[in-house]
C-alpha cells in the first residue's frame, strides 16, 4: 500500500505552474492572425482542432456545413462533480468588404494581431481569440498536471456567434449567425452543467440571462 504521506497529489498550484504567459500570447497572436470573419471560420477552426490534437486531446468537429464547424474536446471527470464548458467563438467582426460597418474595413486592426510594448493589438484578439487562447492553455495545463476533476471539462470553439442580418448578397449558409454555432453544438450533445464564456467584459465576471430575443 502506498504511503499517503509521500504520495504525490496534483494541486491547483501545480496547474498554475504549467501556464507559460508567453505561450498564451503566442497562441493569441497565431489565432488573431487567422482572418476569420463570420462565415469564414474554417481555417481558424482547423487551427484549434490541430492544436488540441497536438496537445494530447481528442477533439471533434461539429459541422453545420463542411466550411463552418465547431470544435470541442474533453477532459473526463471521475464522477460526482459538476461539468463545465469553456466557450469562445471563432468568428471575428469585420469582412474586408464590409464598407457599411467601418470607415476602413481593410484596416489591419480588423484582420491581424501584433504586440506593441506590453499590449496585444487586434480586433480578433479582443473578440474573441485572446480569451480563447487563455482557456485553451488553461485546459492544457489542467490535463498535463494530472489534477483529477470530478466533473467533465469541455473546451469549445464555435462559429457564427457575431450577429449579421441576412440581406442582399449576404445570405445563405455561409452567413448564418446569431449564436448559431453554439446552438448547433448544444443540440448535438455538447452540454454541461455550467458554461464559462470567454468574451470581452472588462476583465470581470458577468452573469448572462439564458435567452435572447431577435
Amino acid at each position: 500500500m502506498p504511503d499517503r504521506r509521500t504520495e504525490a497529489t496534483a494541486t491547483p498550484d501545480d496547474v498554475l505552474a504549467r501556464i507559460d504567459p508567453k505561450e498564451v500570447v503566442d497562441l493569441a497572436l497565431a489565432l488573431g492572425n487567422i482572418d476569420s470573419p463570420t462565415g469564414s471560420e474554417g481555417p481558424a477552426g482547423e487551427f484549434v482542432f490541430r492544436w488540441l490534437a497536438g496537445n494530447g486531446f481528442a477533439p471533434k468537429k461539429y459541422a453545420m456545413i463542411p466550411e463552418r464547424f465547431n470544435v470541442a474536446a474533453w477532459i473526463d471527470g471521475s464522477g460526482g462533480g459538476h461539468s463545465l464548458i469553456f466557450n469562445a467563438h471563432l468568428d471575428t467582426t469585420l469582412r474586408a468588404d464590409a464598407v457599411w460597418s467601418a470607415r476602413d474595413p481593410k484596416d489591419p486592426l480588423y484582420h491581424s494581431a501584433w504586440v506593441e510594448g506590453d499590449n496585444i493589438y487586434g480586433d480578433g484578439v479582443v473578440n474573441d481569440k485572446g480569451p480563447m487562447a487563455a482557456f485553451l492553455v488553461a485546459a492544457k495545463a489542467i490535463k498535463e498536471s494530472g489534477h483529477a476533476l470530478r466533473g467533465d471539462l469541455i473546451v469549445s470553439a464555435v462559429c457564427g456567434e457575431i450577429s449579421r442580418e441576412p440581406i442582399e448578397e449576404w445570405q445563405g449558409p455561409l452567413f448564418m449567425s446569431k449564436d448559431l454555432g453554439v446552438r448547433f453544438m448544444v443540440t448535438h450533445g455538447v452540454v454541461a452543467d455550467y458554461a464559462l464564456v470567454a468574451e470581452g467584459t472588462g476583465f470581470g465576471i458577468v452573469g448572462i440571462e439564458p435567452g435572447k430575443a431577435h
